[in-house]
């Protein structure tokens, strides 16, 4: 895997548990170029750190396009997901609109976690899960 994404949306203390993740991910792919989406002010604690070469802000106005269903994507938010070779997604989406916005734009592998971690699921490189193309 060449490029990786990262989407971790919540507050810090839910980022601070993503760390573990961040790390399993970054010894598994040492010279991957990996990103974070993610409040930029909290994701920030893991940029040019061991974690990730870049982060950019999840609260990027185009961005609301993913969020709604049937909505138009901006060209070159798509562009930009259809690049990484993996995208790891810890947003709440219960209602799957997030991932299919992700999937129009050609994202094939993804995988996704809790957006919030619980005492009960350890941290979040264990609570993750891949979900396939149906």
């Amino acid at each position: 895997m060449d490029r990786i994404l990262v989407i971790r949306g919540g507050a810090i203390g839910d980022f601070i548990l993503t760390l573990p993740a961040l790390k399993t991910l970054r010894e598994a792919c040492p010279h991957a170029h990996i990103e974070i989406l993610g409040y930029k002010h909290i994701a920030a604690i893991a940029q040019n750190r061991f974690y990730a070469q870049a982060v950019r802000s999840i609260e990027y106005g185009p961005l609301s396009g993913f969020f709604a269903k049937n909505s138009e994507l901006p060209a070159e938010l798509a562009d930009y997901f259809a690049t990484f070779d993996l995208i790891i997604s810890y947003l709440y989406d219960p209602d799957g609109i997030f991932e299919s916005n992700l999937r129009r734009c050609g994202v094939e592998n993804l995988l996704c976690g809790p957006a919030k971690i619980v005492k009960t699921s350890g941290h979040a490189a264990r609570a993750t899960h891949r979900r396939t193309r149906n």
